[in-house]
């Protein structure tokens, strides 16, 4: 019957199959092999059913700059992508990774990436990554979705796949994620394996093995990380100069992502155990009401009295509940749960006591529930982990920017990281226009620096300050006998949040011209120009 269809019903079937239906289909009829496969209709189909998994990566100038130059992009000439084997490329790597088998996932890699073939993996994980983008919101479709992006969560979001790919297991046969492997700064599968781990956020094996966190608390707290020729930060050491050599060239910029990757778990970890400790109040909160509750209805039933109306009063703001310093929590777990109580410290004896909440579920939402201010980010997919969560709750970008969802993959970051770790501000919510404006502004019109942000630096920010006690961070670091490890050791936290604002891009400030900025600091990028910004600490 399919053999006698016109080639337009065809193509539409193929269009609805997804590729390994298709290579099964071809191995076993003639025409269908034809079809899929022959000269004439190949690349047409193959690139239709590309766009039908994956982003466009022609639509944008600077995505398709990227794609057509990556090695990995197999092209037929310079012009005319290769569709079938680009795609073929891609749903392979799915085959693979998307298992549940540890032991079949390492085999499958082996066979297709084995030793000298490895980093192509990431690179391909990272060319997905780099081309992903998301279309313009339309009535039909308000919140556009990135199919790069969704590809890569089903992806990684499988503990196996974390375990091989995220955490460096690879090739290897070892039972444990090879963290005491991440001081190699110039390995570049260990620099892989850390920038993707750094972009993805927490994994279950980061949660579940104390280790994890001593190493990186180690890596985090040696000072001797941390020195002139890598800024003091997270970069790779520049040699030192050499002083009989009057002109030198300027110390190059390069992350250090294994440092990077240490950093961010120990801020993650910090964060994950803030959430949890937020869930664990409102479950008492809750409970106690509860309790309260279930007291009022037994005493009343004892008084062959009716029981009394504890029916929420929407238009009463529950008071909030008195921590310091407040704990976080991802904005939409917490939104519609708080505990109802006044604050000992301001009780107003002629106040009226507040109205006592039982129906959790009909709480009214405060911007600024428990002490924490607006939410950062709107972290989709966490409605899957709890059952309490903000639904469509926005989040804000800048002054009078108000988006539902994030469509930029490391900002928007991987399901399974959104509730713990991922705390970036909302950049991407639309393009930024190109700087410098067309038209320039005036003492009455003053360009609007938030229109050209391109990093999303404008805005409200989370800071999460992590330390050591001071004896412990000296005894660690300069002891004769320094402690074995810190997985154990205790780690003080303040967790603030910044409100900041752009003042220039492009040239330093007018009243300020005394912080170059290095040129190993600056972007290649015309569209990337450096940008300044002051701000408020709360």
């Amino acid at each position: 019957m399919l053999d006698s269809s016109p080639p337009e019903i065809l193509d539409r079937i193929f269009l609805h199959s997804d590729p390994i239906e298709l290579a099964s289909l071809a191995r076993v009829a003639r025409f269908a092999h034809e079809r899929i496969y022959g000269q004439n209709n190949q690349q047409h189909l193959w690139q239709k059913l590309f766009l039908n998994h994956f982003d466009d990566p022609l639509s944008n100038p600077r995505i398709r700059s990227i794609f057509l130059q990556h090695p990995l992009t197999i092209k037929q000439n310079e012009q005319h992508v290769d569709w079938l084997k680009t795609l073929t490329t891609r749903i392979t790597l799915r085959q693979i990774l998307t298992t549940a088998d540890d032991a079949l996932i390492r085999d499958r890699l082996i066979k297709h990436y084995p030793d000298h073939r490895f980093h192509q993996l990431y690179d391909l994980l990272f060319l997905i990554l780099d081309t992903a983008h998301s279309s313009s919101p339309s009535p039909l479709n308000p919140n556009p979705t990135s199919l790069n992006i969704s590809f890569l969560e089903n992806l990684l979001s499988n503990p196996p796949t974390q375990f091989r790919i995220i955490h460096f297991a690879g090739l290897n046969h070892q039972h444990n994620p090879i963290y005491a492997h991440r001081a190699s700064l110039y390995d570049p599968l260990v620099a892989a394996a850390a920038k993707l781990h750094t972009i993805y956020g927490l994994t279950s094996l980061d949660i579940d093995r104390p280790r994890t966190r001593g190493i990186a608390r180690e890596s985090s707290y040696s000072i001797r990380n941390y020195k002139p020729n890598n800024f003091y930060g997270p970069f790779i050491p520049n040699p030192d100069p050499d002083p009989d050599v009057p002109d030198q060239p300027e110390p190059t910029c390069r992350v250090s992502w294994p440092h990077l990757e240490a950093l961010s778990l120990v801020v993650g970890l910090h964060l994950y155990m803030l959430r949890r400790e937020t869930q664990d109040i409102l479950a008492a909160a809750k409970d106690e009401q509860e309790a309260a509750d279930n007291d009022q209805i037994e005493a009343a039933t004892n008084d062959e009295q009716e029981p009394p109306n504890v029916m929420v009063n929407p238009d009463m703001q529950p008071q909030r509940h008195n921590i310091h310093p407040a704990p976080f929590a991802m904005p939409n777990l917490i939104l519609r749960h708080r505990r109802a109580q006044l604050d000992p410290n301001q009780t107003n004896n002629d106040q009226e006591p507040p109205t006592i909440m039982t129906n959790v579920d009909e709480l009214p939402v405060d911007p600024a529930p428990l002490g924490i201010p607006y939410p950062i980010l709107q972290h989709q997919g966490a409605e899957d982990e709890l059952d309490h969560e903000l639904e469509n709750e926005p989040a804000r970008r800048g002054p009078d920017r108000v988006l539902a969802q994030i469509p930029w993959p490391i900002l928007n970051s991987l399901r399974s990281a959104r509730p713990f770790s991922q705390l970036m501000h909302p950049a991407y919510d639309h393009p930024p226009l190109p700087w410098p404006p067309t038209i320039p502004g005036s003492p009455t019109r003053p360009v609007d620096l938030n229109q050209y942000d391109w990093a999303g630096v404008g805005g409200q920010w989370l800071r999460v300050v992590t330390f050591l006690d001071y004896r412990l961070l000296y005894e660690f670091n300069f002891d004769q006998n320094p402690p074995g490890n810190l997985e154990q050791r205790d780690e003080a936290r303040r967790v603030m949040t910044l409100d900041l604002k752009v003042v220039s891009i492009g040239d330093p400030p007018e009243d300020d011209h005394t912080h170059p900025v290095p040129l190993c600091l600056r972007t290649d990028l015309i569209d990337r120009p450096p940008i300044f910004f002051r701000g408020t600490l709360e």
